[in-house]
């Protein structure tokens, strides 16, 4: 399980001009109390969250990083609906599409639910931060 196992999202922001997406997270318990993590993802290409609830009902399963040519095959019927209005970006062909996230060395990270909020972000990076201390995945 990564580090933020059912953390609650307490928020989240992006910041599409710098391509930064920020989630800040809570979990209380165990035994190091209460943790704030904020996890960052740098370099963001698109990103899709679905079933945000209110308050404090958003709880992380994980966060997972999955290959490029899994996120064609996982959204190929969203693509496939929104190519012609130039998303995720303006491509010819689903092989072009592949080609063009590989060059821009993006990787796809999948934020699994336990409850509530979901989804995946396209991004060159993504780090950790719990109570000040930082990890790269």
């Amino acid at each position: 399980m990564s580090a933020v196992h059912d953390n609650i999202i307490k928020s989240y922001f992006v910041d599409m001009r710098n391509g930064i997406l920020r989630v800040d997270t809570e979990y209380c318990g165990g035994s190091n109390g209460k943790e704030n993590t904020v996890v960052t993802f740098e370099g963001v290409f698109t990103h899709l969250f679905a079933d945000v609830l209110e308050k404090d009902n958003n709880i992380i399963f994980d966060i997972t990083e999955g290959l490029i040519c899994d996120f064609l095959a996982d959204n190929r019927e969203l693509l496939k609906n929104r190519k012609n209005y130039g998303w995720p970006c303006v491509y010819e062909n689903e092989p072009k599409l592949l080609d063009l996230l590989n060059s821009k060395k993006l990787r796809y990270f999948k934020m699994e639910s336990s409850y509530g909020l979901f989804g995946w972000i396209l991004a060159e990076d993504m780090k950790i931060t719990t109570n000040g201390v930082t990890k790269r995945l």
